[in-house]
């Protein structure tokens, strides 16, 4: 594996590409299911600016109750608005492997989505 790759990034509203020399790197995320799943990397100092959480407010009956005691999540819900570092961004050859199509729906345009990391 090379430790070195030439990116051509174009940002939004700027009229040409500019290249970037990035490090690469090999990683491994552990699965739920205790697999280690290895990923090729390329480093960046910044992916993006930190993205603002919020907590999920879902109806709470017996059901969402019983549902949230029952699946892995692979992140918290925060108790109050916070701001999160961006900390790696998967991309789409990764990412189909990853996600599967099963999807539960909290309420109306919030899901949960089934992975392989919760």
């Amino acid at each position: 594996m090379q430790n070195s790759n030439t990116l051509n990034v174009v940002t939004l509203g700027s009229p040409k590409p500019q290249k970037k020399i990035n490090k690469r790197t090999k990683l491994c995320v552990k699965l739920k299911t205790g697999i280690f799943f290895e990923m090729s990397a390329t480093v960046v100092p910044v992916i993006s600016a930190e993205l603002n959480q919020q907590p999920v407010k879902c109806p709470q009956n017996k059901d969402m109750t019983q549902l949230l005691q029952t699946v892995c999540l692979a992140d918290t819900n925060p108790s109050k608005n916070e701001k999160s570092p961006v900390e790696m961004l998967i991309g789409n050859d990764y990412y189909l492997y990853l996600i599967s199509a099963t999807k539960i729906e909290l309420r109306p345009g919030l899901y949960l989505l089934h992975t392989q990391l919760g």
